[in-house]
Parts: structure tokens; sequence; C-alpha cells
């Protein structure tokens, strides 16, 4: 599950591969699965799944890194990794393993 701002970058990032830490176990202090968000702009459905999509293949699977800022803010990013710190530079390093 993502959220993103209202420039369509994304600032929080949910899946259900890692096993649950409590957010005192977390690098970043945040909760593995809480998160602020509202259910929202359901006619945009298609578009958010084209646009996560073109981030997931582009910077996952291509291995694009150069490419994170044009999907991810640069403002905020809340990470629920529980290895990795909040912010896109710790996205950035992370990813470069």
């Amino acid at each position: 599950m993502f959220d993103a701002d209202e420039n369509n970058k994304i600032v929080e990032h949910w899946d259900v591969i890692a096993a649950y830490k409590e957010a005192n176990e977390t690098v970043s202090g945040n909760d593995m699965i809480l998160g602020e968000f509202v259910l929202k702009d359901f006619d945009k459905t298609e578009i958010n799944k084209a646009c996560i999509r073109s981030f997931l293949v582009d910077v996952f699977q291509n291995k694009n890194n150069d490419a994170l800022s044009k999907y991810v803010s640069k403002n905020e990013y809340i990470q629920h990794n529980a290895n990795v710190p909040n912010g896109i530079e710790a996205l950035e390093q992370f990813l470069d393993i």
C-alpha cells in the first residue's frame, strides 16, 4: 500500500513481507503497519496503479535508483521497514545495497 502527497510523490509505503516489530524496535521509530491515511480519490485508482507500476519497474526491477526522486517525496518519506530510517536519503542507501 502506498500513500502520496498533493504532488503525487510517494510519502509512505507498507508491505506484508517482514515479520512485525513494534515501533520501539524499528530504526525509524515508526510502527511497521500503522499510519495516518484516508481512502479517497477512487476515481484516480487506475492512474495511481500505473504510477506505482512504473515506480516498481523503473526503480526496483530495472534498478534505476536515479529515478527515485521522480516517484518519492524529497521532503517527506515515512519508512515502515524496521531496518531503514525515514527520508529519501536512507531509502537511496538501502536500495544501493
